[in-house]
């Protein structure tokens, strides 16, 4: 492809020595466009992911009311400057209505009651805007989720899950507990997903994206909100095996897929459960109940649409 001809494609970045090897002889070199793009999407992904881990912070502490103000603008402006970076190819009108929720998110203050909501719906705003990986390309694998929590996870978090691991006196910052409500009903799986990419800075809680492919994580990710009744997972899995086909075409209907377990935390699941299982279809069982068998039974049953 001739340099000329490349200019006139703007979504086409070149960078370093890619791109004075092209001004110089005026063609590109076999195979490098390709290789920037993949290049360009790397980078475009790990600032999406940076600006929902920013995101996904604000969500968790106001939930927690851990928020104070300073650190709430810090954060804000965080969003900001990678919002600007990464919303160029969005449309128009997404670009304004992101815009919109950030000036409201920007007024609102981490002591009014409305905080954590307003960040939780910006959250699902930008991972709609940029469709973000919110849905694993394979069945999630309870069996492939216990293996690395076996290997890379219990040392700090425990056996159970309950952050009290045998490396977990010598931390700087205590390891999360995963049997803490307060701590699940402000975590999604694909918050967690994040986590696992990034790491989690100010603790000792490392990248894992070079060592494991996205379909471990994400068994992992699916895994860690089932800790609190990992005991009734079989049970869970297998009361999901024996539910009729007609009340699993309603779920279905109703929005329940892979992509939407993986944004709701245990809160706005539970909300989702009360708001659309009607009582005809609920098999006596109780909101507590269904969230297992949606978390512990469907999500490892390879039954679920994806989007």
């Amino acid at each position: 492809m001739k340099f000329r001809e490349l200019i006139n494609q703007p979504e086409v970045v070149l960078t370093g020595s890619l791109l004075v090897q092209t001004l110089s002889s005026g063609i590109l070199p076999t195979g490098a466009l390709a290789a920037d793009r993949k290049a360009l999407k790397r980078e475009e992904s790990q600032q999406l992911r940076l600006l929902l881990r920013d995101i996904i912070y604000l969500e968790q502490n106001s939930w927690q009311k851990k928020l104070a103000d300073p650190d709430k603008s810090e954060r804000v402006n965080s969003v900001k400057k990678l919002l600007e970076k990464t919303s160029v190819r969005l449309e128009p009108d997404i670009i304004k209505l992101l815009q919109n929720s950030l000036k409201k998110l920007e007024s609102t203050k981490p002591a009014d009651g409305n905080m954590n909501a307003t960040v939780r719906t910006f959250r699902h705003e930008i991972s709609d805007a940029f469709q973000i990986d919110s849905s694993p390309a394979r069945t999630p694998d309870a069996g492939v989720g216990q293996n690395l929590f076996l290997k890379d996870c219990m040392s700090c978090h425990g056996h159970a899950g309950d952050g009290k691991g045998p490396l977990s006196a010598k931390l700087p910052k205590a390891p999360s507990s995963w049997l803490v409500s307060d701590h699940l009903q402000s975590q999604a799986p694909l918050m967690i997903l994040n986590t696992l990419l990034l790491g989690s800075p100010g603790s000792s809680m490392p990248s894992f994206e070079a060592h494991y492919s996205h379909h471990e994580l994400w068994s992992l990710s699916f895994l860690i909100p089932c800790f609190p009744f990992l005991e009734k997972l079989g049970s869970r899995q297998l009361q999901w095996k024996k539910l009729n086909s007609a009340t699993k075409e309603i779920l279905y209907k109703k929005g329940l897929n892979y992509s939407f377990l993986a944004r709701r935390t245990d809160t706005e699941l539970l909300n989702w459960i009360n708001r659309n299982i009607p009582e005809s279809d609920r098999q006596g069982w109780s909101d507590n109940t269904w969230k297992e068998i949606l978390r512990g039974g469907a999500v490892f049953s390879s039954e679920l649409p994806r989007r």
